[in-house]
């Protein structure tokens, strides 16, 4: 059984149903601009972020804050990074402990089909490892051109700044 959406839901509903009838151009650029976007997320948000916002707050915490923003920003950019290595971390132990644990349990096991069924949730595991693998090296590729430019700009803004150079 369903339950009914929240009533906070239905303006913003009725609005998307709405915009979806209309023939032309449909404002679509403007929907999350409207009071009825203004949703409240619901309580695990962070889930899907993929980091928390307290173990970025505790990577941050551990560079200084610089009068130049885009230094700043470099700082901020390598807490989220490694916020998000140290989510990464967490899943694949997760992971590892549940490989382990599938392992033990086909030793364990005597009837085939029961066997058969562990095999396939252990290859499921080792697929979702490898998943995360491929994922966090797009991630590093990401995080490194990110690093690159952001650095470039600190150093910028930097020589711009300090040194009153032209053309800044």
């Amino acid at each position: 059984m369903k339950s009914a959406p929240p009533d906070r839901w239905v303006p913003r509903y009725k609005e998307l149903r709405r915009a979806a009838r209309m023939s032309g151009p449909r404002g679509m650029g403007r929907l999350y601009d409207s009071a009825a976007a203004a949703l409240d997320l619901p309580e695990e948000w962070q889930a899907f972020s993929g980091k928390s916002l307290a173990t970025y707050e505790r990577h941050r915490a551990r560079y200084p804050q610089s009068k130049y923003q885009k230094q700043n920003d470099v700082f901020d950019l390598i807490a989220s990074y490694s916020a998000t290595l140290d989510e990464v971390y967490k899943s694949a132990t997760a992971r590892n402990a549940q490989v382990k644990k599938l392992m033990a349990e086909i030793d364990g096991a005597n009837d085939p089909a029961a066997k058969a069924d562990l095999a396939n949730r252990l290859i499921n595991e080792q697929n979702a490892i490898q998943s995360s693998r491929q994922t966090l090296a797009v991630l590093e590729a990401r995080h490194r051109e990110e690093l690159e430019t952001a650095q470039a700009e600190a150093r910028r803004e930097f020589m711009c700044k300090e040194f009153k150079r032209e053309g800044c």
